[in-house]
């Protein structure tokens, strides 16, 4: 397998998701937001903006 074929693989790949529609709990997107803050950020920035 060459360099060309990964990227391939990389290219095809599909992550497709079915979502509800049905509304967050205001408690559970807190505690999303709240590790999103807590995330480790590239090389240590740590500007980052979250819209919701």
């Amino acid at each position: 397998m060459n360099i060309a074929d990964i990227l391939a693989i990389y290219q095809k790949r599909r992550s497709v998701r079915k979502y509800t529609g049905d509304p967050v709990a205001e408690a559970d997107l807190e505690l999303i937001l709240e590790a999103g803050r807590w995330a480790a950020s590239s090389n240590n920035r740590q500007a980052s903006t979250c819209l919701t």
